[in-house]
């Protein structure tokens, strides 16, 4: 449980400040990548992050909402395609965190199964 000011409770729990983890280290890599001005790979690693997030954040979605039919098959396709694009665009980067140097595709695919794993029904939009 999160709490923010005044004692309120953040709406997404655990699984949101996990997420939120993943997309601000992705922040703080690109910022220091810009600051080294390599504005491209800033990019590639912002791209990557977003891509990779929609991805499996759409696809758990689609999961958690039970679609049947068209629905579920376009949503699969359209997330593997992402996940095509994301692995396209991970070519540009690598993070080094904690001595460990990881390449931009392991970030995104990390990224990918953080929205897997951690996308709630609330965080979905899905009653």
């Amino acid at each position: 449980m999160i709490i923010f000011a005044k004692g309120k409770r953040s709406p997404w729990g655990f699984s949101g400040l996990v997420i939120f983890i993943y997309i601000i280290v992705t922040i703080v890599v690109a910022g220091s990548a810009l600051f080294h001005g390599y504005w491209a790979a800033a990019f590639y690693t912002l791209a990557t992050c977003l891509v990779f997030l929609a991805a499996g954040g759409g696809l758990k979605a689609i999961v958690l909402a039970k679609e049947k039919g068209l629905i579920l098959i376009g949503g699969i396709i359209i997330s593997l395609l992402l996940c095509g694009l994301g692995q396209w665009l991970s070519s540009g980067f690598s993070v080094g965190l904690f001595g460990h140097t990881l390449s931009g595709a392991v970030w995104g695919w990390i990224g990918f199964a953080v929205c897997i794993l951690f996308t709630s029904k609330q965080i979905a939009g899905v009653k």
